[in-house]
C-alpha cells in the first residue's frame, strides 16, 4: 500500500489554457491477493472561471501483468 502526495505550479500557461498556477494532489495505489488498483485526486485553478477543478481517476489491473503505476 502506497499514499503519494503532488504539489506543482503551472508557469506560463497558453493562453488557450484556462488552468493555472497551483495544484495538488493525492493517490493511493492498494494490492489485494491478485488485484491492484488505484486512485488518484487532483484539485487545479480554473483562471477563466475564478473556480477550482476536480480530477479523480479509477484503476484496476488484474492479475500479475503490468498494473496502475507500473
Amino acid at each position: 500500500q502506497f499514499v503519494f502526495l503532488r504539489l506543482g505550479y503551472q508557469l506560463g500557461a497558453e493562453s488557450s489554457s484556462s488552468t493555472r498556477g497551483m495544484t495538488l494532489g493525492m493517490g493511493v495505489k492498494l494490492r489485494l491477493g491478485g488485484l491492484s488498483a488505484q486512485v488518484d485526486y487532483a484539485l487545479l485553478p480554473l483562471a477563466a472561471f475564478g473556480t477550482l477543478q476536480h480530477h479523480i481517476q479509477l484503476g484496476v489491473a488484474f492479475g500479475g501483468g503490468a498494473g496502475p503505476g507500473k
